[in-house]
């Protein structure tokens, strides 16, 4: 397993009360499954109306830009533009800031990737993890004590695991201080 440097993705100091900004780290490829998290978003807005749920995408953009442009057009055509933005590659230094500034991060990986930091640096700063576990993601998650599990390309899925981090307080809680537990620990 990868190593991360606790002092440097510090935990956070206290758990946002209604976490809505979701975010999603790494490489905008197909594999990477960034469009089963624009879909999770359409379904939540679909059936939380109430909750106005942002999708940032952090990540070099320039390796599939066919897929990138499908991405714009798949969001366009689900009504939800407006909530995704797309930042591009970022500096590393910048990325424990990224994670604190957001509530869930979305690791919809679609293939059995090897095992991959992005999760990591994210349980590092308390942050509430929506992913599969395809590949070595399945060494590290445990599904409702340090993230919620979610079906390879199943946005319905993803959108309900993230939907019960929001309505229920206690569970995002637990798992924000899950993952922080599982670095200190493994």
């Amino acid at each position: 397993h990868w190593g991360v440097d606790t002092t440097l993705f510090k935990a956070r100091s206290s758990p946002r009360q209604y976490p809505n900004r979701l975010l999603y780290v790494g490489q905008v490829v197909p594999q990477k499954g960034v469009h089963t998290a624009i879909e999770a978003l359409a379904e939540l807005k679909r059936v939380h109306r109430t909750v106005r749920y942002e999708l940032t995408v952090v990540g070099d953009c320039t390796v599939s830009p066919i897929y990138v442009s499908q991405l714009h057009r798949h969001a366009a055509s689900l009504g939800v533009s407006s909530q995704v933005v797309f930042e591009g590659r970022i500096a590393r230094n910048r990325l424990p800031d990224i994670y604190l500034d957001h509530d869930i991060l979305l690791f919809p990986s679609v293939w059995d990737e090897p095992f991959a930091i992005t999760p990591l640096e994210a349980m590092s700063t308390s942050m509430a993890i929506v992913g599969t576990t395809t590949g070595g993601s399945s060494e590290i998650f445990e599904h409702e004590r340090n993230c919620m599990v979610f079906g390879r390309e199943n946005g319905l899925d993803c959108a309900n695991q993230v939907a019960r981090l929001t309505r229920e307080p206690a569970l995002f809680n637990a798992i924000c201080e899950g993952a922080r537990d599982t670095i200190e620990r493994k």
